[in-house]
């Protein structure tokens, strides 16, 4: 019993916890709990006191490398905010059946540009704040191509209505498929199955990257057939640049949501060349 007792206090010096706050700048804090079981004779103190002088310097490091990245974030919005501007200014309006899906887009792009750049200025951004832009963020993820198959499948453009008889039913398709996939990645959010939405959203833009595509290659419109390449590539790519230069994945995705404006526009412009000429 003895022995016990004895072995017990030896353990119990060897494993001592220390909780302390360290406030780089006075501005950001961090709890840290140190376990100590290799050092039997140091106290906690000593052990508080080792660990504030040797990595403080790194936590500010940290801290600022963060604030760097949301002051870069937010440009990143601005930005976008910006070329939406100037997308809505110079976006043909359509004609006869034609429904205005990407000048939807266009709002819902701003409205998400504009959380964005409150998010990510804000000191401490709320619950709230942060739901509506994940939502916002969300519906950038999985629209942009839909709405704009909608619009260019339902345009009145008579070699699109010879090449694809069936365009009207494939117009009103897509945004389906987007909201199928809008739901999927709300309903499987949780950690375990949230690799499931991401199948989902994959497969639905694949899919809609076919169908314009399609619609690409049968009005020779080459501004549909670059954004094909530059949406799709932006979706691959921009995770593994994110994780491989550490750069903020929002960053780079508002970026590649800046040229999807530009090219849309234009592709929708090239449909109906006559009304309204963009040239970027």
């Amino acid at each position: 019993m003895m022995l016990r007792n004895v072995a017990a206090k030896k353990e119990s010096k060897r494993v001592q916890c220390a909780r302390f706050v360290v406030q780089p700048g006075h501005q950001a804090k961090i709890l840290l709990f140190i376990v100590c079981p290799c050092f039997p004779g140091w106290s906690i103190e000593h052990l508080a006191a080792t660990f504030d002088t040797r990595y403080t310097v790194s936590f500010t490091a940290a801290y600022a490398m963060s604030q760097i990245s949301s002051i870069a974030t937010c440009f990143g919005h601005v930005v976008l905010a910006a070329v939406t501007g100037w997308s809505l200014k110079y976006l043909p309006s359509p004609t006869g059946t034609g429904v205005p899906a990407v000048w939807l887009m266009l709002w819902c792009l701003l409205t998400y540009s504009v959380l964005g750049i409150v998010r990510f200025s804000h000191p401490q951004p709320g619950k709230l704040l942060r739901m509506l832009y994940d939502q916002a963020a969300l519906l950038a993820k999985v629209c942009p191509l839909p709405l704009l198959n909608t619009q260019l499948y339902l345009e009145p453009e008579p070699t699109l209505h010879f090449a694809l008889p069936y365009r009207t039913v494939l117009g009103y398709a897509f945004p389906l498929s987007a909201l199928v996939a809008y739901g999927v990645c709300n309903a499987l959010r949780d950690l375990n199955r949230r690799h499931l939405g991401e199948y989902t959203a994959t497969g639905v833009l694949l899919v809609n990257a076919a169908g314009l595509s399609l619609v690409a290659c049968s009005t020779d419109n080459y501004w549909a057939m670059g954004l094909v390449v530059s949406f799709v590539s932006k979706h691959f790519l921009l995770p593994v640049l994110a994780e491989r230069y550490r750069i903020p994945s929002a960053l780079l995705y508002t970026y590649g949501l800046s040229f999807y404006e530009i090219f849309a526009v234009n592709a929708v412009a090239d449909v109906r060349a006559s009304m309204i000429p963009v040239i970027m």
